[in-house]
């Protein structure tokens, strides 16, 4: 028996033995009735790379049952899943193992959740969460900063009244405080520290950590926990044959000594609107996320020649990072020749429609393994279709060899997906 089914099985003893019964992967851990719910223990995800997806299951019902019982986040990973979709309010949380197994609700009540990452001490989560009122579009929503305890199954609202958190972006500096982007009245969106526990919501128990240069607004944070390195993106204003847009560009910062430097430039040359069907025109770089060293990051791409979609086609990207350029103060950092499209040199861009046959996803949130061993070199992603006649999304992770696993349930709508992770590498940084 391998060390995984082992680690499943105790897992879910507590369950067989008079718990909650909430925790296995055969009642879903209380989920939407993904695939991985339908799976018993000895059922392998669904690896895609070539072959036929299979059947298709039901999507889950607004009664996922009780949630697990549990002291902590457990698996490799975690990502929002809507069990109805196309319709923001019916997410949860969920996390799972790169294999399939132990698949596990985390939150208690559906809503548009998005972003999210588990603490260091996995007990808490802090996630986006949209207001999205009945028949608003989720991406007009306002988003709220939530604390997640998988322990209690508390779950309480942290940023303020007023503001918006859903430019997206949120994280953890340390066990207890949490960072994210957010936009209070007239002021830009600008990076925030708040105490996971202080539930009043007050702005000035907010603190203000980082605000961009020539105040263009900032989105997308990404701490690598237990460091005080931060990566975000800024929507720098553009204008090229006769159009104004936004060019979001990936950056890096120290939060404890102010230093910032650029990473990305959005891809100045790439100015196709066309690819954009929304109102909001942002041609560029997002999801920057941090490999566990703090060598180079991953992020999504505006790309061309492909469908057009809400926000655009999107390609996983990787570029190496200098972090010597950032503590000399140097404007740049990234390491020259270092920058690689994941589509074309690790991730097939191709993806299974629900009615059959297949067509160019893109890839978002796209994040390198923070663990070693068996997760060494996978990157995680979310790979959405919307050139289908209803667009699809689903969570996938891809081996260094380029093996891709389904984890999500294909009838149902990813969101947002992130590697567990307790501890960034700061040796070789200064």
């Amino acid at each position: 028996m391998s060390v995984r089914r082992l680690t499943w099985l105790l897992a879910v003893l507590p369950a067989a033995c008079g718990g909650s019964g909430g925790g296995t992967v055969a009642d879903g851990g209380g989920g939407a009735g993904g695939a991985a719910s339908d799976a018993g223990p000895d059922t392998d995800a669904v690896v895609i790379g070539g072959s036929d997806a299979g059947p298709i299951p039901d999507v889950g019902t607004p009664d996922p049952g009780p949630l697990p019982s549990l002291r902590a986040v457990s698996g490799d990973l975690t990502f929002v899943e809507r069990y109805v979709p196309g319709d923001a309010k019916t997410g949860h949380l969920y996390s799972i193992q790169t294999d399939g197994a132990l698949r596990q609700r985390l939150t208690q009540s559906p809503g548009a959740w998005a972003e999210h990452a588990v603490g260091p001490d996995k007990r808490y989560i802090a996630a986006v969460r949209h207001r999205t009122p009945a028949g608003e579009d989720e991406a007009d929503a306002p988003g709220e900063v939530w604390i997640v305890d998988v322990k209690t199954h508390h779950e309480y609202a942290l940023s303020p009244v007023g503001c918006d958190a859903g430019g997206g972006g949120v994280g953890w500096r340390d066990e207890v405080q949490v960072m994210f982007a957010m936009k209070c009245g007239d002021a830009v969106s600008q990076v925030y520290m708040a105490s996971r526990d202080d539930e009043t919501r007050a702005l000035d128990h907010r603190l203000p950590a980082f605000q961009a240069d020539a105040d263009e607004a900032i989105r997308d944070v990404f701490p690598a926990v237990g460091t005080s390195v931060f990566a975000y993106t800024v929507d720098h204003p553009i204008c090229a044959a006769g159009d104004c847009f936004l060019k979001p560009q990936v950056w890096i910062a120290d939060q404890d000594s102010g230093d910032h430097c650029q990473v990305t430039d959005g891809d100045l040359a790439f100015d196709d609107l066309g690819t954009v069907t929304d109102a909001e025109k942002r041609l560029g770089d997002h999801d920057p996320a941090f490999s566990v060293d703090l060598t180079s990051l991953t992020f999504s791409r505006n790309v061309g020649g492909k469908p057009a979609g809400p926000t655009g086609h999107h390609d996983p990207f990787r570029i190496g990072v200098d972090l010597v350029s950032l503590y000399a103060g140097r404007r740049t950092c990234d390491l020259a020749g270092t920058k690689a499209n994941l589509a074309g040199a690790l991730v097939t861009d191709d993806y299974p429609l629900p009615g059959g046959g297949s067509a160019p996803g893109s890839e978002r949130y796209p994040q390198s393994a923070t663990a070693g061993g068996e997760l060494s070199g996978m990157v995680l992603f979310v790979a959405r279709v919307d050139s289908a006649p209803t667009p699809t999304a689903a969570v996938y992770v891809v081996d260094r060899s380029g093996n891709r696993t389904l984890l999500s349930n294909p009838a149902a709508e990813a969101v947002a997906a992130r590697w567990i992770t307790s501890q960034f590498d700061t040796s070789g940084v200064r």
